[in-house]
């Protein structure tokens, strides 16, 4: 599995911590590493915590979904799709 917790910097969500749970293999599958800050989901910016909400609810197999991750410095756009 993967978990999800906001990061709030001023009081404000910028962007969602991906953690793993478990063994971590969801998330090394859907090409995510610990620690990854998910910046925006289909060119929509993360700023709430119902966005939060929002990109759980779009994981289903068999989904597509393109986010923008921040990994140390540097920003990688990724395409998640995820197992049947």
């Amino acid at each position: 599995g993967v978990g999800f917790a906001p990061r709030t910097e001023d009081g404000r969500v910028t962007g969602i911590v991906v953690q793993p749970q478990g063994d971590g293999a969801a998330l090394r599958a859907a090409g995510l590493r610990p620690g990854d800050v998910i910046r925006s989901v289909g060119g929509r910016p993360i700023g709430s915590a119902s966005d939060a909400a929002s990109l759980a609810n779009q994981l289903s197999p068999g989904a597509r979904i393109s986010v923008e991750v921040e990994r140390g410095a540097s920003v990688v756009p990724i395409a998640l799709i995820l197992s049947k």
